[in-house]
């Protein structure tokens, strides 16, 4: 771990600057090995060598010096991406829409749309089945129902309930008339049989769809005429945090941003007229 972090295994922790590699992914490093170990439980014994490794006395030493000089911002530079901002992210769809290639765009549009009103990382966007959309049968011009019971976060049946996700007045926001689109285009072209609601190109895997979501993004991020409003990284994660972030500050506490459908209410001012 010295030699991936220092850049020289023989490196004096205490004094040496951490400059390849931040604490929280040495600390990751440090729980996969943990987990092959046949003795996980055990403190590590010096003079046995026996019991777990990871749990030594110069692996805690190593990580808190690690991070001790990141606190004092003298360590490796955070490759933490940030939330968008509301210009941001309608600067992002606003390309997404121009795009050349048509399923591409609108693909691309209804898959961000969507992951920013359930608050889902790309993963969990990507694995979006059509058993888990349905209509809302009570209104349905307002709103449908959806859920994403494959988020890594998700336990028990009862935490991934079905979730309301809101139409709103700003086309950037309305996931209804993006899904709309999308499925139209989506049933008429790919009208195989596919679980998968974002099966770019007729793509059953999860995987290769994310990857195509990712690389459109990622070429936008790296646009020149995308306009930065902020210092820091943007990345796929940078939705999900604008939508966690725009919610806390409305005023939501940090239980209701956990409600889902919640942030489609509060996302934007210019909700539809219910009436």
């Amino acid at each position: 771990m010295k030699s991936r972090v220092y850049g020289n295994p023989d490196a004096d922790d205490g004094t040496e600057l951490p400059i390849f590699y931040r604490h929280n992914t040495v600390l990751n490093w440090k729980k996969a090995i943990s987990h092959f170990m046949p003795n996980a439980h055990l403190q590590w014994n010096e003079d046995t060598q026996t019991g777990n490794p990871t749990r030594s006395h110069q692996l805690g030493r190593l990580l808190r010096n690690i991070k001790r000089f990141q606190v004092q911002q003298r360590g490796a530079q955070s490759r933490v991406t940030r939330p968008l901002t509301v210009e941001e992210f309608e600067q992002m769809m606003e390309m997404i829409s121009k795009l050349e290639s048509k399923e591409l765009a609108l693909a691309a549009a209804a898959f961000s749309s969507l992951q920013l009103n359930m608050i889902g990382r790309l993963d969990d966007t990507s694995k979006f089945r059509l058993p888990e959309l349905r209509q809302w049968a009570k209104y349905p011009n307002i709103a449908f129902l959806s859920r994403f019971p494959w988020s890594k976060n998700v336990r028990e049946e009862r935490d991934a309930p079905l979730q309301l996700v809101f139409a709103a007045g700003n086309p950037w926001y309305d996931c209804h008339s993006l899904m709309g689109l999308w499925l139209e285009y989506r049933f008429e072209f790919h009208p195989e049989e596919n679980e998968f609601v974002f099966c770019v190109n007729g793509l059953e895997d999860p995987i290769r769809i994310k990857d195509t979501i990712r690389r459109i993004l990622k070429t936008i991020f790296r646009d020149e005429d995308f306009i930065i409003r902020e210092v820091g990284l943007l990345g796929t994660h940078s939705v999900r945090k604008f939508a966690v972030t725009f919610a806390r500050g409305c005023g939501c506490s940090k239980v209701s941003a956990s409600l889902l459908f919640y942030v489609s209410m509060v996302i934007t001012t210019h909700l539809c007229d219910f009436t």
